[in-house]
């Protein structure tokens, strides 16, 4: 099997869209994507369900990105979906939490990633209101001041860690990984979230983040099962790649962020 992974592309309709690939550059990646995978994975945050105009109107978001993006609205309801912390209200239209494949030997898990947030983002309704007055901000064309909210939370978490030995930020999804491929006998553990791609050995197995179409650039991952090979691309370069070798995975190249 060869499966394709994308992921944190924030379609919102108008202003407030996040997605920094035009509409041409979408259909062009999927073209690319269906060319050379037997499926294809929506890693979550396809939507930013948490700006809306008026409370609880996430369903609309979806209907107004139909309406902007027909064609790529179309090509994605082709695919798999998980979804994120972003447009969480999917689960309500049946898109799982997490996908699970077994090929060709290879156990793969795919989640979000926003599981393993800092527990100060998981207040209840805290991040959805922040998301809310977020989207106001870009509407009025106050995008530094909405940036800025997003970045809060990080900020608390460095300043709580400073004195702590767990470390903050992306860390945290690889500490994630590392523990289900140790605990579930994983081979592969994907997740988006932290915008970061890379692919990073673990003890015995592979975590792999697919990395964003929302900060400038057009990222994707694509895994052979047959030939327990992974490929990460940025802007149609690949950047790195990962083998497995016996019990382990060799990584060659640099994080996209690194290079």
């Amino acid at each position: 099997m060869k499966l394709a992974v994308i992921s944190d592309l924030h379609l919102a309709p108008g202003a407030s869209n996040r997605c920094t690939a035009p509409r041409a550059a979408l259909l062009d990646l999927f073209d690319e994507i269906e060319a050379v995978a037997d499926r294809v994975l929506v890693g979550g945050d396809l939507f930013d369900l948490d700006r809306p105009k008026l409370p609880g109107g996430w369903r609309s978001i979806i209907e107004g990105v139909r309406d902007e993006f027909p064609q790529v609205v179309d090509r994605l309801e082709g695919y798999d979906w998980i979804f994120g912390n972003h447009d969480g209200q999917l689960c309500r239209t049946g898109v799982p939490e997490e996908r699970f494949f077994h090929a060709d030997g290879l156990r793969i898990l795919a989640r979000h990633g926003h599981q393993w947030d800092m527990p100060l983002k998981k207040l209840p309704a805290l991040a959805p209101t922040a998301n809310y007055v977020a989207g106001w901000f870009d509407r009025l064309g106050l995008d530094a001041v909405a940036g800025a909210m997003g970045g809060v939370p990080l900020v608390v978490d460095r300043v709580l860690h400073t004195k702590s030995t767990t470390k903050p930020g992306p860390d945290r999804s690889l500490r994630g990984a590392r523990e289900l491929i140790d605990t579930e006998g994983l081979d592969i553990v994907i997740s988006g979230h932290s915008h970061l791609l890379r692919l990073v050995p673990v003890d015995g197995g592979l975590y792999v983040n697919t990395g964003s179409i929302c900060c400038g650039f057009v990222d994707w991952v694509l895994i052979h099962t047959d030939e327990a090979h992974v490929c990460a691309f940025r802007d149609g370069e690949r950047v790195q790649e990962a083998w497995r070798e016996g019990d382990q995975w060799r990584v060659e190249g640099l994080p996209a962020d690194r290079r």
